[in-house]
């Protein structure tokens, strides 16, 4: 996510906090190998490559990830969109080398970009694409993701007061003073 992942828990009184805290970012490095389009053994870049010839099914986190991300879609009109990676591609982003694309281009990512193009089998958990080049790209909400499964690992761990920090734009904390 490149970002740097950092727990820090109040004291306790035996070693099972550095555990958790290592559980913790076990985590989070997990999430990222399920979601992650820049690992090409990812289940989001096996979705991105096999979709648009074939009903591609996942497993209940994944589906439920994109069942979220689709909600913030509606929720937002589509200023959110988790399927939008070929704008993001067209801006260079992808490459980390963003450049204005040429009207055609962005013209053409327009036309591949929305969850409109997503044609879902709920009871398969099946995900398919209505045209090649449509992407998914749970970047903009994989971090937060990760956070909340590092938060629930340590909670199931029995830890009650900790910050998790996901690179500098996002954190969870829990506890008391």
């Amino acid at each position: 996510m490149a970002s740097d992942f950092e727990v820090s828990l109040n004291a306790t009184r035996d070693d099972s906090g550095a555990d958790a805290a290592l559980d913790a970012l076990d985590e989070v490095d997990r999430v990222e190998n399920v979601l992650s389009i820049f690992r090409p053994t990812t289940l989001a870049s096996r979705v991105n490559l096999l979709a648009s010839e074939l009903n591609v099914r996942v497993d209940e986190e994944f589906w439920g990830w994109l069942e979220t991300a689709i909600r913030f879609s509606e929720e937002t009109d589509g200023a959110f969109d988790v399927a939008a990676a070929p704008l993001w591609r067209a801006w260079g982003f992808a490459k980390r080398d963003g450049a204005f694309p040429a009207p055609d281009v962005i013209e053409r990512a327009l036309q591949l970009s929305g969850t409109r193009h997503l044609q879902l089998d709920e009871i398969e958990r099946s995900i398919a694409f209505d045209e090649e080049g449509v992407e998914l790209n749970f970047g903009a909400i994989g971090k937060g993701i990760a956070l909340d499964a590092a938060a629930q690992k340590l909670l199931d761990g029995g830890q009650t007061d900790f910050i998790i920090q996901g690179g500098k734009s996002g954190c969870v904390a829990r506890g008391g003073r």
